[in-house]
């Protein structure tokens, strides 16, 4: 199709807007601003990647008997919760843990309640995020059931203290 007066405008337009906004940033430095800004932030992410393991945890209470589904349910409300606590909490860590690609562990609880508390309270101690996720009660556990421990996302190292002789769900 020729150029015409007609669609030749906006062409125009956009050709002089282009080159005013080219040597705006070379004029005074912008793009070498947003690059090093891009560039600190790239090497931030790589240092954490390089840096110590993360992740996040699940602890499950085995003797309320829940079914898969309803166990991985709940590890799910335990996962949003404690993601939300730790952007809060720690979000070096969060950021760490993203860039390496979100490890998630599900561990078995054999000890009930009591020990579940105790875990949490231990991973509070050590500054860790943590979630106890109360059951609705809709389906297969008694309503406001403690079913699952969210422990992180955090340093490995400080969560294994916590967790370290639970056994793989």
């Amino acid at each position: 199709m020729p150029l015409t007066l007609v669609n030749a405008g906006p062409f125009l337009t956009g050709v002089v807007l282009g080159v005013v906004l080219g040597y705006s940033v070379k004029r005074w430095g912008l793009g070498r601003h947003l690059a090093s800004s891009i560039s600190h932030n790239m090497e931030e992410m790589r240092q954490s990647v390089r840096g110590e393991q993360h992740k996040l945890v699940f602890v499950v209470r085995m003797d309320l008997k829940m079914g898969k589904g309803k166990v991985a349910a709940q590890c799910c409300h335990a996962a949003l919760s404690c993601y939300k606590k730790g952007l809060k909490m720690a979000p070096k860590s969060v950021s760490a843990w993203e860039a390496q690609g979100q490890p998630k562990i599900v561990l078995k609880c054999d000890g009930g309640l009591n020990e579940l508390e105790q875990l949490e309270k231990t991973a509070r101690a050590l500054g860790l995020p943590t979630k106890i996720i109360h059951d609705a009660g809709r389906t297969q556990v008694k309503s406001g059931s403690e079913t699952v421990l969210g422990i992180g996302p955090g340093p490995a190292s400080l969560i294994d203290k916590v967790t370290d002789y639970l056994k793989l769900f």
